[in-house]
């Protein structure tokens, strides 16, 4: 899929250094929410907090609970050269496919070595300059005792809590090599204040993959790598019991892409699903989401829903009114 120019100049702005949040804030649901209505082309200062006051009683919200794994790697070769890995998918129990810096370093048939130990041999490259590596032990039980939770690279530094605050509280499906951001705001109690309400929530399953983070290159190519996904009849279920009676709040671009991807039936298994302005969304009323990087597919479907013109003024306003950006930032609210 290749991109028209208006667009890629749509999807590119300028954002400081200092914008860019380097930990979460705590708790978690005192983010800052910019709320933009798509009627009354106006913005709104809230906090995450505030979102029961946006919802009735019978309306949905579905999040998405997949976990992060441990899924970077730091090795050596078996000629001392430093490596580091980091897992897309698993082919099987022992080889997975990864994608490793400098590549060079990992030649077809070259050992890795972790502590002290040898763990794995390169069997092939793929046209990507990816590796397919064979571990020696079960990846699960590498990754768990040796692997890290492959935090973004605009997070300049490590935090041993990142292990726990770059996940959602509700995550319970290991597989993604990244968190679902928007998530990342609910607390227990905001879940608990969204229930007492009769808020209905649910949860879909998408393994986010590093694909989703991709930039659009400069000659406009789109491609998201296959990412997989369970959404259950429990869920379309109670989108369609929802639909045209209550609002559908749906949390983050990959719980998006999951419900707009399935057309509404119980489906196990992977989708490419890009949605570019002028796509007509059948599920979502209101959409949640972080504030995303130029020049991708995320920033691209959140256009797609809030309108272009609107969420470029959006952007601008929470850049001028010092809205944290990316990951570990603050959130918005579309109506």
């Amino acid at each position: 899929m290749i991109l028209e120019k208006k667009l890629m100049n749509d999807l590119n702005y300028f954002l400081p250094n200092e914008k860019i949040a380097q930990n979460p804030i705590e708790p978690r649901d005192n983010a800052k929410l910019l709320v933009v209505d798509r009627k009354k082309l106006s913005f709104e200062d809230c906090i995450v907090r505030d979102l029961p006051n946006f919802l009735n009683e019978g309306d949905l919200i579905i999040l998405n609970n997949t976990k992060v794994i441990k899924a970077r790697l730091y090795a050596i070769t078996d000629t001392s050269a430093k490596v580091e890995m980091l897992l897309i998918k698993k082919l099987d129990n022992k080889t997975g496919l990864f994608m490793t810096k400098p590549g060079k370093r990992l030649k077809k048939g070259k050992e890795i070595i972790i502590n002290s130990k040898k763990m794995g041999i390169v069997r092939d490259i793929d046209l990507q300059g990816r590796r397919i590596i064979e571990l020696y032990d079960e990846i699960d039980k590498v990754i768990e005792e040796f692997g890290m939770i492959p935090i973004p690279p605009y997070v300049k530094k490590f935090s041993k809590d990142f292990n726990e605050k770059y996940q959602t509280k509700f995550a319970n499906v290991p597989g993604s090599v990244a968190a679902p951001t928007a998530g990342l705001h609910f607390t227990e109690s905001l879940l608990e204040s969204l229930r007492e309400k009769g808020v209905l929530i649910k949860f879909i399953t998408l393994h986010v993959g590093p694909g989703t983070f991709k930039s659009i290159s400069n000659e406009g190519e789109v491609l998201l790598e296959p990412e997989w996904v369970d959404i259950s009849q429990d869920v379309c279920d109670s989108i369609k019991k929802a639909k045209g009676n209550n609002k559908i709040l749906v949390v983050g671009t990959t719980t998006m892409r999951t419900v707009e991807s399935t057309n509404l039936e119980p489906y196990s298994g992977y989708i490419d699903t890009v949605i570019l302005p002028g796509y007509n969304f059948k599920v979502p009323d209101m959409f949640m989401t972080n504030f995303h990087l130029p020049m991708t597919s995320l920033l691209a479907l959140t256009m797609a829903f809030g309108g272009i013109e609107l969420i470029k003024k959006a952007y601008k306003y929470a850049i001028e009114n010092d809205y944290r950006f990316y990951s570990f930032g603050d959130a918005m609210l579309i109506l």
